[in-house]
């Protein structure tokens, strides 16, 4: 069995404003919910980590790609496509994040945090 992909991402507009962590954010933490259309529909798990710099973080499939659907409102809903490939060598197979796309567009992690920066258009 081949463990899960953890995805730490913040949400951010295109100047760079955390859309959920900074200090007038416009939605609010408990409102982002993430699914995957898998036959039914369960929403992921999403915790909130970090303390200096707050990030979302959920486990997603471990698989070379797949699709995610982020709903921040009823009626706001975002799209998030990875790409992963074979985590070798490795004691433990698994798979390394590759790739974050986040409504078409490729996402880069943050050169200090780690996390996925995914820039919300409007």
């Amino acid at each position: 069995m081949i463990p899960p992909i953890k995805i730490n991402f913040n949400i951010v507009s295109k100047n760079g404003t955390d859309l959920f962590f900074s200090p007038d954010a416009p939605f609010q933490s408990d409102s982002l919910q993430i699914y995957q259309l898998r036959g039914i529909t369960l929403p992921y798990p999403v915790s909130i980590e970090g303390e200096d710099h707050k990030y979302f973080s959920f486990n997603a499939h471990g698989t070379d790609r797949d699709t995610c659907y982020f709903r921040i409102s009823e009626a706001d809903i975002d799209t998030l496509i990875y790409v992963a490939s074979p985590d070798l060598p490795s004691e433990c197979p698994g798979m390394k994040l590759d790739t974050v796309y986040y409504n078409g567009l490729v996402s880069s992690p943050n050169q200090a945090t780690g996390t996925f920066q995914l820039i919300k258009s409007p």
